[in-house]
């Protein structure tokens, strides 16, 4: 037994009256008692390896101890660990020590209190000589290798009270580590130009993402704007108080709709008195004009559009480029390991931090996973209820309204009651059940989407569907909008789930949209736990071949037209506007399964002329997946900058994609929309998986829905994708089709548990991306996540006591992301801090690193517009003349700096990038005194200081002539 324990269990049998510190210091004697078996046990397996090495080829690694400001040695708090490089044959072994440190150890303050030390049972580890070589290093080494794999003990993180503070702070008493796994590489620049290559079409992709995603004024995704207590679907209430109407005026070109700015001019006076006819006076151009003096003003549209877009010609180019990317052999190869680098981080990750997320989660009072928020990001409204409640609701309505006129036969004109429809089938309310109803899917539905859209329809007849579950019905749609009530009260009994309910837009016909926005007002369907989303089937072949629309450009006119009229004036559409509000964003829906005519070539960019404009698109082929996302984009994009400029809410695009089909749907996601739903083949593409990691794009998979589709359970991805940290979540889909239970999101959370044996903190983690990708008030996603910081990485867009997850994962995901970043940026990986103690624990102020996260710091650093993509050869006499070295896009100098062929050390590196900086400002500031507002002031100065030395002369002449004639005078 240890002397800590032997002291511990003293203290406790002669002092009962403070049982929580004899039971604190008891439960550290015998942590350090299990640690220190551990370690015995550990070394004495190394023994046989280690005897067989040459000691006196043991080399300490340079830079491991440094000097600090007094001159005094020590350690690397950086690292947090002292690895000793063992040098031989062609390999490298490293001796890695884990060291127990404290937090007065920690913040570079070493304790000497005996005292301290029996009651933590920690001693120091020995200091290795300062004074020391570097190994030799031999030829036959790899260009790429890990030289050190370091378990970093790190004490717990836990969050201060203010919920904007995010410093690590350590508990005396819980004794929660954090064990760290960082690799460094030993050679920082000896990438070959292969590598260099593949990162900078990645840098390049990334910053593609950044132009063309849509962002609002805050660089934030769209998201609505009104909370629940102020709103209001009466039409009769807020009539009044409806925003008035603006000056702006549209027109649709190209497939786009354009906003103009009208400004408001006097009338020319003609009268026998008046012999002036000059040009009219402009009165204003505020957003508000006053539109009832017809008389006397009038109104001149400006020449050119307030808001602008990408051209479809541009997206198509950027994507061919994207494709290049993707297909690209080094590339898959490169994005293929650092992929399998994360998965296996994340593994190690679990075993060693497993029960130290679990002692941080269980300290959290009330919390669990029943009750952290968690969002159903991709649910569609007609299948939102369950086939058991639909059957009940159904059973329900024959026997009570079953004289209801519900049903016209469009062919016969004739009106139906429920009773009588139910008559034509052979049906009573009691012979109904689950299987007359049909409507699961099942083996059946594999691969075959036109049969899974078939169960929609109850007892395999259209017209039940067009009574129960359709809008525009001879009903008004009652029927639906009761059911809809009744999935609200579910979720406002359940508290802590939210659903994001589609309704469909299908482009038939304009006044779709005030159908649906008077459905929604005049039901009230309105709930805290609920907002809507807009989706667009792809079916304009099947409306072009029926001659319901007459081109593609006539469908896109149907949809967004009455966007634009509401929005600049919401009188026009009242029940519109207050529908509006609630909107999240917009999708697209459709079987991507469909073999598409895609006429790009990755080998030759191709023009804007290459498919025809939407106002020619009269054949009954449906244009290409990557047609429609263009043009909603386009048209969504100026919508949203126009509902801004008005203080409405902006809306997302997060459309289907990835389901099926081929690689250039999850393409084209990439560069538009905020997020999407599904994504099963980005694990075909890892080019494409490793950008949507190192952009967090969210993907809100449903593994139930893909099992009767396309990917069966266990070959599903999503285990795959959160374990290499991609943005996944889970969503229900077709509850009506899928699910049994009552509750389908936790019915979809518990079989992804079970069959991919997740824990608590992943499905905490899982619910916690939800709420980061829906579009709910930022006020409420503010409260459900616990701090207002939740647009930042890492522990300072959370806390534990409202999410449930530990910081110690979202500390690990944050560091891991910020290392792939840095990969791509050719930097070495971050410095991460140890700790950083309380200011009542703190003696000294620790020197934090500039270099934490160097992508973050120099984010607006790095320039939006691009360069040409195209990475042909170039002209090595002009690259010398230029300085460059060979880059066509190349905004942090990575291969400035990799150019050098001397191999430098981390903390060499880092001076040398100091160095740099220092250089570069310099030349700012001289070119800043070379610019012309200094040398307006230079000269100003210049002459001001002439005048004033003039001035002096010229009263020191006047003042001696003065004198002189006195002197005359008085002679």
């Amino acid at each position: 037994m240890s002397d800590s324990l032997q002291r511990a269990l003293k203290q406790e049998t002669t002092d009962d009256d403070d049982g929580f510190n004899s039971t604190t210091q008891l439960h550290h004697a015998l942590t350090d008692l299990r640690e220190s078996q551990l370690i015995t046990e550990q070394d004495q397996s190394r023994n046989s390896v280690l005897d067989a090495i040459d000691i006196s080829s043991i080399q300490p690694t340079p830079n491991d101890y440094e000097q600090d400001e007094d001159g005094k040695e020590a350690s690397n708090n950086t690292t947090g660990f002292n690895p000793l490089q063992l040098s031989f044959g062609s390999g490298s072994l490293h001796s890695l020590r884990r060291q127990k440190q404290d937090g007065s150890q920690a913040s570079g303050a070493h304790s000497t209190s005996p005292d301290h030390a029996a009651n933590r049972g920690s001693v120091s580890p020995p200091r290795r000589p300062r004074h020391h070589t570097q190994p030799v290093t031999p030829n036959t080494l790899p260009t790429y290798h890990a030289s050190m794999t370091a378990l970093h003990d790190l004490p717990r993180h836990e969050r201060k009270s203010d919920a904007t503070d995010t410093a690590a702070v350590v508990d005396e008493e819980d004794g929660i580590d954090f064990l760290r796994i960082w690799i460094q590489r030993e050679k920082q620049d000896r990438d070959t130009a292969e590598v260099r290559n593949v990162c900078r079409k990645l840098q390049t992709a990334c910053m593609m993402r950044e132009r063309w995603v849509y962002k609002d004024k805050h660089g934030h995704y769209p998201s609505c704007l009104i909370d629940d207590e102020d709103i209001c679907l009466n039409i009769n209430i807020v009539q009044n108080a409806l925003p008035k109407k603006s000056n702006h005026v549209f027109e649709s070109k190209h497939g786009v709709f354009r906003v103009f700015k009208l400004r408001k001019t006097r009338k020319l006076q003609q009268s026998s008195n008046s012999h002036n006819n000059n040009e009219a006076k402009r009165d204003g151009d505020g957003d508000e004009a006053d539109f009832s003096e017809e008389d006397l003003y009038e109104f001149v549209r400006s020449d050119e559009p307030l808001f602008h877009v990408h051209s479809f010609g541009e997206f198509m180019k950027d994507l061919c480029f994207l494709m290049e990317l993707i297909m690209d052999g080094p590339a898959r190869t490169f994005c293929y390991q650092r992929l399998q680098t994360l998965q296996a981080k994340f593994r190690l990750h679990v075993l060693l931090n497993e029960n130290n997320e679990a002692s941080e989660v269980r300290r959290v009072p009330h919390r669990d996973f029943y009750n952290i928020r968690k969002v159903d990001n991709h649910i569609h409204h007609s299948a939102c209820m369950t086939q058991k409640h639909l059957l009940r609701f159904i059973k329900s309505r024959l026997k009570r309204h079953g004289d209801d006129q519900v049903y016209k036969n469009e062919k016969t004109q004739r009106v139906y009651t429920l009773k009588q429809l139910f008559h034509e089938l052979n049906l009573t309310s009691y012979d109904l059940s689950i299987d007359t109803l049909s409507m699961h899917g099942h083996r059946d539905t594999f691969h075959r989407f036109d049969r899974f859209n078939r169960k929609y329809n109850p007892i395999g007849e259209s017209s039940l569907r067009q009574v129960f579950l359709k809008i525009d019905n001879y009903a008004k749609g009652r029927y639906i909008a009761d059911i809809t009530k009744e999935v609200f009260d579910d979720l406002k009994e359940s508290k802590y789930q939210y659903s994001e309910l589609r309704l469909s837009i299908y482009g038939k016909k304009s006044s779709e949209w005030d159908i649906l926005a008077a459905w929604i007002c005049d039901n009230n369907l309105h709930c805290s736990n609920s907002r809507w989303m807009i989706q667009i089937p792809r079916l304009y072949s099947v409306y072009r071949s029926q001659n319901m629309v007459s081109d593609f450009g006539a469908m896109l006119d149907n949809i967004f037209r009455p966007l634009f009229e509401v929005t600049i004036d919401p009188r026009s559409h009242p029940k519109l506007h207050l529908f509006l509000n609630l909107v999240a964003g917009f999708d697209t829906v459709d079987d991507e399964s469909i073999r598409e005519n895609t006429r790009y070539d990755t080998q030759q960019h191709v023009d804007e002329y290459t498919y025809p404009e939407p106002s020619q698109w009269t054949k009954a082929e449906n244009p290409p997946y990557i047609v429609w996302s263009y043009y909603i984009y386009a048209n969504l994009c100026v919508l949203n900058q126009l509902r801004e400029s008005r203080g409405m809410n902006a809306f997302s695009y997060r459309p289907h994609s990835g389901e099926a089909g081929d690689a250039d749907h999850v393409a084209a996601a990439f560069l538009l929309a905020q997020s999407i739903n599904h994504g099963l083949t980005l694990k075909r593409a890892p080019v494409l998986q490793y950008l949507y990691y190192l952009k967090q794009i969210g993907l809100s998979m449903s593994p139930l829905s893909n099992n009767l589709l396309f990917v069966e359970y266990d070959r599903n991805p999503l285990q795959l994708f959160f374990q290499r940290g991609l943005n996944v979540t889970l969503s229900t889909d077709d509850p009506l089709i899928i699910h049994y239970t009552k509750d389908p999101l936790i019915e979809e959370y518990a079989i992804a548990a079970q069959v991919y044996k997740l824990s608590a903190i992943d499905m905490c983690e899982i619910a916690r991306n939800s709420v980061l990708q829906s579009g709910f008030p930022l006020n409420q996603k503010r409260h459900w996540v616990g701090t207002h910081g939740i647009f930042r990485r890492g522990v300072a867009g959370n806390n534990v006591k409202q999410t449930n997850v530990p910081d110690i994962r979202l500390l690990f995901r944050d560091e891991l992301l910020s290392e792939e970043e840095n990969w791509i940026l050719g930097l070495p990986p971050p410095i991460f801090p140890s700790i950083t103690l309380k200011s009542k624990h703190r003696k000294g102020k620790a020197k934090k690193s500039k270099y934490n996260n160097f992508l973050i710091e120099h984010r607006t650093k790095v320039p939006l517009k691009l360069q040409s993509p195209n990475f042909g050869a170039v002209d090595k006499e002009k690259e010398k003349e230029k300085g460059t070295v060979g880059n066509i896009y190349d905004p942090l100098r990575y291969f400035e700096y990799a150019e050098k062929r001397n191999i430098l050390s981390h903390t060499q590196y880092l001076q040398q990038v100091e160095q740099k900086e220092k250089e570069r400002e310099k030349e700012k500031e001289k070119v800043a005194w070379n610019s012309p507002t200094s040398s307006h002031y230079l000269r100003s100065f210049s002459l001001l200081a002439v005048g004033v030395l003039l001035g002096v002369a010229v009263t020191a002449i006047i003042n001696n002539a003065s004198k002189k004639n006195s002197k005359q005078t008085k002679e």
